[in-house]
């Protein structure tokens, strides 16, 4: 199960750089240029995993309150906020809400969705465990999570690196 990704932004061409970028790095993606769009979207597609969202936008409601109605009706959907104009304090946002200050650098909304991968889908609904095999010089061998630990490679001289996929819940 790859993860669905809503991206509610009013500019367009803001949207489409969004959505690439998320597209890009392997997840699924809807959009909606306001939070109306946006709630009609949640209703009718259940797995939807994360909403980002800009904060200004038209129509009956901004980002700040589309994210309270989400987090009230969806509580499991990951909230990730972004405006240019508005910093809303942590109080302002719902718990867990990641805030992403534009012009923001691809590479931190990247890392962001990456460490939601890791907490948005429940081990028992992934399909794929992505698990990086090294081996040393010395023959031994270690299996590190894709996303996981990776200061353990410090440990090894020399490397090989195998990448291996597996269904969830298997170790190869």
């Amino acid at each position: 199960m790859t993860i669905l990704v809503l991206v509610v932004e009013d500019e367009p061409v803001i949207c489409m750089n969004a959505v690439a970028v998320i597209e890009d790095a392997g997840y699924d993606v809807v959009e909606a240029s306001n939070a109306d769009d946006a709630i009609l979207l949640l209703e009718a597609r259940t797995d939807t995993r994360v909403v980002f969202s800009d904060i200004e936008m038209p129509g009956s409601m901004d980002g700040l309150k589309l994210i309270h109605a989400v987090r009230k009706r969806w509580p499991p959907v990951v909230l990730i906020l972004a405006s240019g104009r508005v910093s809303p304090s942590a109080a302002d946002m719902p718990e867990k809400t990641v805030f992403l200050g534009k012009p923001y650098a691809e590479v931190d909304l990247l890392k962001v969705l990456a460490a939601i991968g890791q907490i948005a889908v429940p081990p028992a609904e992934r399909e794929m465990a992505i698990q990086l095999l090294v081996f040393a010089s010395d023959c031994s061998e270690k299996r590190i999570p894709l996303f996981g630990p990776m200061h353990q490679l410090a440990s090894f001289a020399t490397l090989r690196v195998s990448v291996t996929i597996s269904p969830s819940g298997s170790h190869a």
